[in-house]
């Protein structure tokens, strides 16, 4: 799971690799569902992880999901994690 393909996995794969990784560090207690995280980028904390989580759990699940969409969350979750 962790091992999406290197950058050629599909958009699902791909998200699928950060939630695995936002939830690993959620569990090791890394990061708590009331933390504020940066979404946009900017530096700055705007947004609960909660809120991340379930935004990107949510769009993996629902097929009518983009990969544009998908991969936006990727991003976000992958700046999260690292």
């Amino acid at each position: 799971m962790l091992f999406a393909g290197g950058n050629n996995g599909s958009a699902t794969q791909l998200l699928d690799r950060q939630l695995l990784a936002a939830w690993l560090n959620y569990a090791n207690g890394a990061v708590a569902l009331t933390t504020m995280v940066d979404t946009d980028g900017k530096g700055g904390v705007d947004t609960l992880f909660g809120t991340v989580i379930a935004a990107a759990e949510a769009a993996r699940l629902n097929p009518a999901s983009t990969a544009e969409q998908l991969l936006a969350l990727k991003n976000i979750l992958e700046r999260i994690n690292n």
